[in-house]
Parts: structure tokens; C-alpha cells; sequence
């Protein structure tokens, strides 16, 4: 493989990862400073195809830099992981999203509590994988 191809390839997956970012500040910034639900969980699904649209695109290109260099090192493997609990968290934090009703105040304070960890972890997963990335690639 031509090492233009590979520097292509992982200029584009860092430029669409150093997006990644994004979408879990926008959501705290919402989640700390929005006091009506309603308006909050309208803004939070807002951003929701953003972010899968990032997620998605980091998946992809990551996935074609791995079978491009054809081993899988442990900065690589943290990445997966860490790409796995962002993606598993905001399928949780749809399920627990969707039913709760403009009347329902205690769930309504428990998914706020609840995404302000997420969002936060996301992040922290988020460095993780990119300092992982930038020491062992």
C-alpha cells in the first residue's frame, strides 16, 4: 500500500475524529445550562444525527486504516473500545430519553443527572483514545 494512501486516509479519519468532540460539549453546555426539559431533550435530539454521523465516519475510516495496516496495536484496540461505550451510552441514553413525558419531573431529573455523566465520559473516553492513539501510532 503507497504511504500516500495511508497519510490520506488517516488525515481524513482525524479530521472527521477531531470532531467528535463536539457534540458532547454542545450536549453539557444544554444539559447545564437549559432548565426546561422539553427545550432540553429537543436540543439533545438535534444533535444526536451529528454525532452518529461523526461516530459513523470514525468507525469507517478507522476501520479502513486498521485492515490498511494490518495489525491491531493496543492504542488501536483502546479506540475500539472507546468508540463501543460512546456508542453504547447514547443508545442508552435514547431508550431512557425517549419516554419520559413533560410531566414525569423526577425521571426528567434523573436523565439530566444521568447524561451529564454520559456526556462527561464521552469526553474522558474521547481523550483517552486520542492520547492512546497519538503514543502508539
Amino acid at each position: 500500500m503507497p504511504p500516500s494512501v495511508i497519510s490520506d486516509s488517516l488525515a481524513v479519519h482525524l479530521f472527521f475524529a477531531s470532531f467528535l468532540a463536539l457534540p458532547p460539549l454542545l450536549n453539557l453546555y444544554f444539559l447545564f445550562t437549559e432548565r426546561r426539559f422539553v427545550r432540553l431533550a429537543k436540543k439533545i435530539k438535534l444533535i444526536a444525527p451529528a454525532y452518529y454521523f461523526l461516530m459513523a465516519v470514525t468507525l469507517f475510516s478507522g476501520i479502513i486504516l486498521l485492515t490498511m495496516l494490518g495489525e491491531l496495536s493496543l492504542g488501536l484496540g483502546m479506540m475500539v473500545v472507546a468508540w463501543l461505550g460512546i456508542f453504547i451510552g447514547e443508545i442508552k441514553r435514547h431508550k431512557l430519553q425517549k419516554p419520559i413525558s413533560s410531566h414525569e419531573e423526577e425521571m426528567q431529573a434523573h436523565f439530566v443527572i444521568w447524561a451529564k455523566r454520559k456526556y462527561l465520559l464521552d469526553l474522558l473516553l474521547f481523550l483517552l483514545a486520542l492520547g492512546l492513539g497519538l503514543k502508539f501510532f
